[in-house]
């Protein structure tokens, strides 16, 4: 939980490309529990993604991306895990019981998703 710190929500309309401002950085630990944080952009993207910190290896069970009450669907990406079992897949599969932990610390370990519809 102590490894989310530096970790980034980021988003973008080329997903060969992450340039633009990162939406939001994580300057806190994790608490082991449910959090959630506000990201104060109101720009239109067709890609969102969380991207691991420094030390991090993504190790979330579950990460959802909300625009205002309406949860944002999609299809799913990122990086595999360590485990044939979880690879980014975990993080969106809705299962408190499965997670998404990459190979390797750093910012290589990503999960995010194709937006579908008007998000």
């Amino acid at each position: 939980m102590n490894r989310l710190v530096g970790a980034k929500i980021q988003g973008s309309n080329n997903p060969n490309s992450w340039t633009e401002p990162d939406l939001f950085t994580f300057a806190q630990s994790g608490t082991g529990g449910v959090q959630e944080f506000e990201i104060p952009n109101a720009t239109a993207y067709q890609y969102v993604r969380f991207v691991a910190g420094p030390e991090g290896y993504g190790e979330l069970n579950e990460l959802e991306f909300y625009n205002g009450t309406t949860k944002l669907t999609g299809t799913a990406f990122g990086t595999a895990g360590v485990f044939s079992n979880n690879g980014y897949e975990a993080a969106f599969d809705g299962n408190l019981a499965t997670q998404w932990h990459g190979t390797f610390p750093g910012s290589s370990n990503y999960a995010g998703m194709q937006l579908s519809g008007c998000q």
